[in-house]
């Protein structure tokens, strides 16, 4: 994760390929291992995003925070 903001509900990761992805979430987005819409998860937290595209703009569908500190994050 490089980049999360909560203001505009956009989160900015880099894949593994090192591109970067602008990709936004709504209320049916799903967090997993973190709470309230990325609480927990920081700039520089491991990630995993699903998401759709549609006209160029990606939206996503389930955000997991993959960090292996996971547990001490959302305690």
């Amino acid at each position: 994760m490089k980049h999360l903001d909560r203001g505009t509900k956009k989160v900015l990761v880099n894949a593994g390929d090192g591109t970067e992805h602008a990709i936004k979430w709504t209320g049916k987005t799903t967090w997993e291992r973190t709470t309230d819409a990325g609480k927990g998860i920081t700039e520089g937290s491991e990630v995993t995003v699903k998401y759709t595209e549609k006209a160029g703009e990606k939206t996503a569908i389930g955000i997991k925070n993959a960090g292996k500190d996971v547990g001490k994050a959302i305690q």
